[in-house]
């Protein structure tokens, strides 16, 4: 039974529901170097940021 917070949060990091989110700047904003002007529609995509090798150690490897 102690494994189950464990398996829920690593079933939801490795095939979550959301995948994408979509976001409208309202002022222009720099991430990372790169300007998005106010209005631009954004992609943001959730799903690659659970594969991170720099966060999880075998991200494409689902461990419970």
């Amino acid at each position: 039974m102690e494994l189950v917070p464990r398996a829920v949060s690593e079933c939801l990091r490795y095939d979550s529901s959301a995948q994408i989110l979509q976001r409208v700047p309202l002022e222009d904003t720099e991430i990372d170097g790169v300007t998005l002007p106010r209005g631009t529609f954004v992609l943001l995509p959730l799903g690659a940021a659970n594969r991170d090798p720099a966060k999880f150690v075998e991200p494409d490897r689902l461990i419970i």
